[in-house]
């Protein structure tokens, strides 16, 4: 029986993607993302949502059980709690901000903050939990890949 606490971190931490899925194209069509010019590293919209964000979501959600898993912890964990949900709101922003309005510099600012409170979140979950706090980086280097992305849009439209 998977226990209460991991499938609660799973799905806040897939949330964002459950959000995103009423803005972001489906079968990587979108007639206005389409026309944009991109950047030379830029994936399909299928490899990013069917197979970078679901993995991303995976390794976010068990770092997340990790943190709130114990009944009694050192350190107080609202901060990091904190500083999760604050990853999860801003994700499903973004989803919103670039896909349903289209609006580029604003989602480029959004994944920049969304960078600064991942590397906040992984230095909180790694003073609670190690492996939580490892769990975070490779989320951390995609936002980092997410924003040349992005910011190479706003450059080149």
């Amino acid at each position: 029986m998977v226990p209460v606490k991991l499938a609660f971190s799973l799905f806040l931490s897939f949330f964002p993607g459950i959000v995103g899925m009423f803005w972001v194209p489906t079968g990587g069509i979108d007639p206005w993302y389409d026309t944009l010019t991109k950047t030379p590293l830029t994936p399909s919209i299928n490899m990013i949502f069917l197979i970078c964000l679901p993995i991303m979501y995976l390794l976010l959600g068990i770092a997340f059980y990790l943190i709130i898993k114990p009944k009694y912890t050192k350190r107080s964990i609202d901060t990091a709690v904190a500083l999760f949900g604050a990853n999860m709101f801003l994700s499903a922003l973004w989803n919103f901000v670039f896909f349903k309005l289209h609006f580029i510099i604003a989602a480029a600012i959004i994944i920049l903050a969304m960078v600064t409170v991942a590397v906040m979140m992984q230095r909180k979950f790694s003073l609670e939990n190690k492996h939580a706090g490892y769990l975070v980086l490779p989320y951390i280097l995609f936002l980092m890949f997410a924003f040349y992305l992005n910011g190479g849009l706003v450059v080149l439209n």
